[in-house]
Order: structure tokens, then sequence, then C-alpha cells
């Protein structure tokens, strides 16, 4: 009689959904379905990454995931692994939408970017110009200090944010903190804190007339492609939108707490697919919808007063990697969910990684599939 465990059926069941659709291709032909996708002449690093993306699957209790790579804005290797719904049984796939996090602090910094791009905003300005309303601090702060984390403001946690019952629409939150004094001088410091964001959010509203979904439909839906892009309203019915979950006190996976993310938008309420994750941070590797300048306010280091290089640009983690390649990198947690971007602009790749549970200090491992894509890249 054979005997095996939970492990070991997890095991098969891992084996079944991931390395099994690889050898379905047809006299060498690229893998296209819901499940798996990749370009054939990229198949040793996929296979290579497979290996890797299954050993972190195995050791950080997510249900579902999907993974999504380009190079020079084409996707060469799209894939989903394990569940988006563990009580249903449903398979995470190229199509499965997941909360991106504070990751969707992204969106903010392109509608700001293209304002400024359009004229009809300087983001070396002061805010109070732009929103006069709000409440003067003992420091003048401008729009780039906000897009790089260096306004005074404090970090807030958004486990602070869901407690706090009166905060019903992205307006009431804004306001609910408009009286807070700075931390410090403004561009002294770096504090990263969502509510930088969500002030930029309030100020592109005001200058355009629109509302911040309308903005987000009007500029970047459709210019990017990005079909699979909504917003996490709790009550509204969300095809292929994934199941949340958590870890209770032993460990144990659970589904995570119910959270209304619709007053949050600007700053980690988007739901959306690895694969219109990685469209628009295909932006960031040629002009296209950005113009060079604009790439540049976006992609270099910010530089604080004291003359010193931050890691962090308008709006992304600004980072190098063991081999002194520049990379942009986003992170966004949220309960019930995690995303990851790596961008290296100068070979043009971009790797993303979208999970239904939140991961805490475990990273996702875009950038380990990253560096093996870099690898067969540099040996061709």
């Amino acid at each position: 009689m054979i005997f095996f465990n939970l492990k070991h059926f997890s095991l098969l069941k891992f084996l079944v959904w991931i390395i099994v659709p690889l050898f379905f291709s047809c006299n060498g032909s690229n893998v296209d379905s819901e499940r798996v996708f990749y370009k054939q002449q990229y198949k040793e690093a996929v296979n290579e990454s497979t290996k890797a993306l299954g050993e972190y699957f195995f050791t950080s209790f997510i249900p579902g995931l999907s993974v999504s790579v380009s190079v020079d804005g084409e996707i060469v290797w799209s894939q989903g692994v394990g569940e988006a719904s563990k009580e249903l049984k449903v398979p995470a796939t190229r199509n499965t939408k997941y909360r991106i996090g504070t990751t969707s602090g992204l969106f903010t910094s392109y509608i700001i970017a293209l304002l400024q791009q359009e004229g009809a905003i300087n983001i070396d300005s002061s805010y109070y110009h732009y929103v006069p309303g709000f409440p003067e601090k003992e420091y003048d702060f401008n729009l780039r200090m906000l897009g790089a984390h260096t306004a005074g403001f404090r970090q807030q946690t958004l486990d602070d944010l869901f407690r706090i019952d009166s905060i019903r629409t992205f307006k009431n939150y804004v306001h609910y903190f408009k009286n807070e004094k700075l931390l410090f001088k403004p561009n002294d410091y770096y504090e990263p804190s969502v509510y930088n964001t969500g002030l930029l959010a309030i100020l592109a509203e005001t200058v355009s007339g629109k509302s911040y979904e309308k903005l987000v439909h009007d500029m970047l839906k459709d210019t990017l492609g990005l079909h699979s892009l909504s917003f996490d309203h709790p009550s509204i019915i969300v095809e292929n939108r994934s199941d949340f979950y958590d870890l209770d006190y032993i460990a144990r996976l659970c589904n995570a707490s119910e959270v209304n993310l619709r007053p949050y938008a600007p700053v980690a309420g988007v739901l959306l697919t690895a694969d219109d994750l990685n469209r628009a941070a295909c932006a960031m590797i040629e002009p296209g919808l950005f113009t060079a300048e604009t790439l540049e306010m976006l992609s270099n280091q910010h530089i604080t007063n004291s003359g010193n290089e931050i890691n962090h640009s308008f709006g992304w983690l600004v980072l190098s990697d063991d081999q002194g390649r520049k990379l942009l990198a986003k992170i966004g947690e949220i309960k019930g969910g995690s995303s990851v971007v790596v961008v290296y602009p100068e070979q043009k790749l971009v790797i993303t990684v979208a999970a239904n549970k939140e991961v805490g200090n475990a990273e996702l491992p875009a950038n380990r599939i990253a560096q093996i894509f870099l690898k067969y890249m540099d040996a061709e």
C-alpha cells in the first residue's frame, strides 16, 4: 500500500498546475492558454524561473499568484500558479485580478507626470498653488517632494486607516489628516507615506475637474491597454477577482478580513492582472506615453536639501542590483494581496508578480526571476 501525506499531494498538484502545461507545446511552439504562455526563445529562462517560482510557492503559504515577464515591451512569459479561490477550487490564471496594494500609487504618479507633461501643472510649484484650501503648514512643500516622500508627512499604515470608521470616501481620508503637523522640514529626510500619494490624487482631481477613477480611465486605462484595471469596491461584482487570504494566529490559512478600499483607491485600491501591471510598467522603458524628460523625472533619484540622493524618484524605488544595473521597483501590500514590479530600463526587462495574500517581509520572487532572465539575455 502506498501512503503519501498532504505535502506530497500539494507537490503533485503543483506539478500538474505549473510543470505539465509546458509540455503541451506542439513542435516547440508557444503555449498559449489562460494558465500559461511563453515565447519559445525564452524557454530555458522560463524553465529555470518556473523552478524558482515553485520553490517560493511551497514556502510562502500563498494560495495563488500570477507572474508576467516582458522584454522590450512584449510579454514573453505569463503564468498563473495555485488557486484564485480555495473554497471553489478555481485556479489562478493570467486573467486573475489581484489587490496590488500600495503599488496602486503608480497610477497616481503617472497621472501627475502626464499633467506636468501637458503643462497643466509644475511639480516644483507649491502644493498650495493648486489646492489653496489645504491648511498651511509651518513649511511650504511642492509636488516633487510629495512624489519622492520627502514632504514631511508621517508614515501611515493601512491597517491603522481601516480602523477609522468615519472614513467613507477618498476626500474623507485626505481631510481626516489635513491638520497634522509635518515631522520635519520638507526635503530634509525621506519618510514614505501613503498620504503623500493621496494629496497628489486630490490635486489631480482639483486641477482637472475630474474624479480620480475618471482620470485613470481617460489618461491610462485605454492608452496602455489595461483592460483588467478596476477598483476594489466590495459591493460590486468584479469578474475574475481573486479571493483574499491571510494567516491566523497559529499560521493557518484563512480568509482575509473584509476591508473597504474604496476610500483609498488612489493609494491602495486597484485590482489588476499581473499582465496588465506589466504593461503599465513598460511605459518606463522608453519614450511613448512619456517624453524622455518625463521619464527622467520618474526614474532619477531625488536629491534632498543637503544634496544627498535618496533611493526614490517621483513614484519609484531606484536601486541597483549586484551587477550595478539600475532597476526601478514598486512593492505593494494590502489585506489579502501583494504585488512587486521590477523594471530594468536599460535592458528593457519588466517582471511583475501579484498574489492573493499579504506576504509581509517575504518579498515576492520578482527580482530572482529577473536575475534568471538577465543571465540568459546576457548570454545571447
